[in-house]
């Protein structure tokens, strides 16, 4: 008779330098990745977007790449939805956008997702 499986009593050795080398690579290199973002000063979202917006035209500078904006762009749509179901609403509608923005068929938003 062969043995089909191995059993519990089976030893897996250990190397928990290994272990720790292995994190600490994986540190390094997220550090590396996300550093300059996180430094005082700088920010990973491009807000400087809102300076194309008119609250805020004339204090900011002219934005690098404007065409980096839609994660500034589509919070507005996501908060309208948060606070509608915490109301106890339909996330139907968004009246705070000009004189109002469906929010039911905005892919943005996706209230129903």
């Amino acid at each position: 008779m062969s043995k089909l499986f191995v059993s519990s009593a089976t030893k897996v050795r250990r190397y928990p330098r290994a272990d720790l080398a292995a994190v600490a690579f994986l540190l390094v290199l997220a550090l590396v990745a996300v550093g300059p973002g996180i430094l005082p000063g700088r920010t990973p979202l491009p807000l400087d977007v809102l300076g194309l917006f008119e609250p805020w035209r004339l204090e900011w500078p002219v934005p690098e790449n404007p065409l980096l904006g839609d994660p500034v762009m589509e919070f507005s749509a996501r908060v309208a939805v948060a606070k509608a179901w915490r109301g106890g609403h339909l996330p139907l509608w968004n009246p705070a956008v000009m004189s109002g923005h469906p929010l039911v068929g905005d892919s943005i938003a996706a209230p129903f997702y």
